[in-house]
């Protein structure tokens, strides 16, 4: 089934959330990776997401315009993995095949094909055609 997690869903996603106290918290699990909540903001503004994988939402290379606006960090993602180079700095997100998951907030109208993209997933999905290509029902 297609997934795509902005922010708040990314993080809930994750195995592990640890809160501003040191608490320990289980998440969802499908993501292999652990948040950490912070009393510092993270991340404020304007983002260019470069994609760094053919995924639900968007072709390699593909460039969209999102905002962030974080006060945690995640820890453990597989580099490999990363779903967004954000203005050459640094990665974001985590993509695994019908999983597309990023603290950005993307601005559908900066690339109005990743919506198209993700709309077509979940109609291969309910239909379950044979042409899934990496996303062929293998789940997340």
């Amino acid at each position: 089934m297609p997934i795509w997690a902005e922010c708040g869903g990314f993080m809930y996603l994750c195995q592990q959330f640890i809160d501003w106290d040191g608490g320990i918290h289980s998440g969802v699990g499908i993501i292999p990776a652990r948040v950490i909540m912070t009393r510092k903001l993270q991340a404020l503004g304007y983002v260019e997401a470069i994609a760094l994988h053919d995924s639900i939402i968007a072709v390699k290379g593909d460039t969209c315009r999102g905002h962030e606006f974080h006060y945690s960090t995640i820890e453990g993602i597989n580099p490999d993995n990363s779903g967004f180079s954000l203005g050459g700095r640094r990665s974001d997100g985590y993509v695994k095949n019908n999983l597309f998951a990023s603290f950005v907030h993307l601005h559908l109208r900066s690339h109005p094909k990743v919506a198209r993209r993700f709309i077509d997933a979940c109609a291969r999905y309910k239909y379950r055609t044979s042409d899934l290509d990496a996303f062929s029902g293998k789940g997340v």
